[in-house]
C-alpha cells in the first residue's frame, strides 16, 4: 500500500477508534476548553472511512507483484534461497496469527462498530502480506507454511483487552520484519520486508492511541 494513502487511512482510523473508545486515557494536564465539542463520527462514516481507496489497493497489488518478481528473479544460491524461504515462512506464520487474532476478535462481538471496521482493514492488510509472501516462497522453490487451527489468545473480556492483544501482535510482526531485513540474502526481498515492517508499526501506533497510550512509546525499540 502506498505510504501516503495508508497514512490518510490511518489518520481517519485513529480518530474513529479514539472516538469509539471514549477518547483514550485522560492527560494529567487538562486541555483548554473549546467553544464547541467535536462531532462524534457515525458508524456509517466510520465504516466508509475505514475502506481502502482504489489507489492504495492498486499500490498494494504493485508491491505484491514486486515481491513476487524479486523472488522469481533472485540470483541467490540454492542454499541462500532456502534460508530466505525459512525467514519468509516465519513471517507468514506471524501473518497467519495476526489474521486469526483479528478474526477471533471480530467474533467476540466486543468491538464497537468503528473499531471493528478498522480491525477488519488491518486484517485485510495482513492477508495481503500473507498472500504476497506465500507467492514469494513458491517462487523461491519452497512451500509456504500453512495456518494452524488455533493460536493462543489472552483472557479477553473487554474491547481494550482486544486492542492490547492486537498491539502485542503488531509489535511482534514489526520486530520480525525488521529482523528479516538484515537476514534475507536477496536484498529486493529485504526491501519488501522493510516496507511491511513500517505498516505493522503504523498499525500498532494507531491501536496504542486508541488505548490512550503514547503512539510511539520510545525513540528506540528494545
Amino acid at each position: 500500500m502506498e505510504r501516503r494513502g495508508f497514512l490518510k487511512l490511518a489518520a481517519g482510523a485513529a480518530s474513529l477508534i479514539l472516538a469509539a473508545c471514549g477518547g483514550g486515557a485522560q492527560s494529567s494536564t487538562a486541555p483548554a476548553p473549546s467553544s464547541a465539542a467535536p462531532a462524534k463520527p457515525s458508524a456509517a462514516a466510520a465504516s466508509e472511512a475505514a475502506k481502502p481507496s482504489a489507489a492504495p489497493a492498486s499500490s498494494a497489488a504493485a508491491a505484491a507483484s514486486a515481491l513476487s518478481s524479486a523472488a522469481a528473479s533472485s540470483q541467490a544460491s540454492p542454499s541462500a534461497k532456502q534460508a530466505d524461504v525459512t525467514i519468509l515462512n516465519g513471517a507468514i506464520d506471524i501473518e497467519h496469527q495476526a489474521i486469526w487474532t483479528y478474526t477471533a476478535a471480530a467474533g467476540t462481538k466486543l468491538l464497537q462498530k468503528p473499531v471493528l471496521d478498522v480491525a477488519l482493514v488491518f486484517k485485510s492488510q495482513h492477508e495481503q502480506h500473507r498472500d504476497a509472501l506465500s507467492d514469494a516462497v513458491v517462487k523461491l522453490g519452497g512451500k509456504a507454511v500453512q495456518s494452524k487451527d488455533k493460536y493462543e489468545l489472552p483472557d479477553i473480556k473487554t474491547q481494550n483487552d482486544i486492542l492490547a492483544s492486537a498491539v502485542k501482535a503488531e509489535d511482534t510482526a514489526a520486530k520480525a520484519y525488521v529482523d528479516a531485513v538484515g537476514k534475507l540474502n536477496d536484498r529486493e526481498l529485504a526491501k519488501s520486508a522493510a516496507s511491511v515492517a513500517v505498516v505493522e508499526g503504523e498499525h500498532a501506533s494507531i491501536l496504542r492511541e486508541a488505548l490512550g497510550q503514547p503512539p510511539v512509546p520510545a525513540a528506540f525499540v528494545a
